[in-house]
């Protein structure tokens, strides 16, 4: 389960749903055959109401020992009741915004320098607070690929002393790594379903993609500042599914194969001149993207690496 921060409340709202109404005893048969449908629709009006209230919540790639990227712009966004007034709060900045008619909201940090004390951001609107706890700035990368990026440091540590002695040494509290796991989707999704950031030491470095850890080791050691690897790697796929549909442009075949891929036409891709096979819908241009990349594209990142096989 995710750890998104701490979030509190005032008490300002309760029992403010508590209303109830009864209908006189003395009525007619047909008055109380009638209230049933009043009281429908109250209800239903009032749920109409509730469509424009959200839990205040940040997108779920911000959770506790999250790294922000140094020196660049931070933008961060969530959910918030509709046209609510939210504010950011994090290294002496405070940036406020306005939540859109369906809640939406986005802020921008301006750059900052690297830091590896942890530090608390706190995001408010009205009475509702969430504080994600011990948040580092540094430099985020983000790993994608298939098997080579997936396999797990604790697979390199059962297969080689060197692995095993890296895994072994691995107290490195200012890398921190975020898997994201979701599924493929046919369109862009708006969030994640869940993940957590993950603070590097022995017992948790065993999770890590191998060779993302030793990417970031090695540029926490020479840069000496904190390094974030967001990691969306999936076993056995190719290139096509990660990258967004309508980006393939410029060519009738990138055409053909976003076109196809979208009507879900296997055969059809299997029978292009130079063609993917297609073996399931994570393999459909975009499919992986709208899953895994989409929900945490604005992230801020200091570049990406990718890894898939060798030829």
């Amino acid at each position: 389960m995710e750890s998104a921060g701490r979030r509190t409340r005032g008490a300002d709202h309760k029992g403010e749903d508590q209303e109830t109404e009864t209908a006189p005893q003395t009525q007619e048969p047909i008055a109380r055959l009638r209230m049933p449908r009043v009281v429908s629709f109250v209800f239903l009006v009032l749920c109409g109401q509730c469509s424009t209230f959200a839990e205040l919540q940040p997108a779920k790639i911000f959770s506790d020992h999250m790294v922000l990227q140094r020196e660049a712009a931070v933008p961060l966004w969530g959910r918030a009741d509709a046209e609510a007034s939210v504010t950011v709060a994090f290294a002496e900045q405070s940036v406020a915004t306005k939540a859109d008619g369906i809640g939406r909201w986005k802020v921008e940090l301006a750059p900052m320098k690297a830091s590896a004390t942890g530090r608390l951001l706190e995001i408010s609107s009205g009475d509702e607070r969430v504080t994600i706890q011990d948040v580092l700035v540094g430099d985020v990368w983000f790993a994608g690929g298939q098997s080579n990026m997936d396999y797990k440091v604790k697979g390199m540590a059962s297969r080689l002393p060197e692995g095993r002695a890296l895994a072994d040494a691995a107290n490195y509290p200012a890398i921190r790594h975020r898997k994201v796991n979701e599924r493929n989707a046919a369109v862009p999704q708006p969030d994640l379903s869940g993940g957590a950031w993950v603070v590097c030491s022995p017992k948790s470095v065993g999770g890590f993609s191998g060779v993302a850890f030793v990417f970031a080791r090695r540029l926490h050691l020479e840069l000496k500042i904190p390094i974030g690897v967001i990691d969306c790697a999936w076993g056995g796929t190719p290139i096509e599914p990660y990258v967004p549909a309508e980006a393939f442009k410029g060519h009738p075949t990138l055409v053909k194969l976003a076109k196809y891929a979208k009507a879900g036409d296997f055969e059809a891709i299997k029978k292009m001149p130079g063609g993917t096979f297609a073996r399931s819908p994570a393999w459909l241009a975009g499919a992986i993207y709208n899953g895994r990349i989409a929900p945490v594209a604005p992230y801020g990142i200091c570049g990406a690496i990718w890894y898939q096989a060798e030829s």
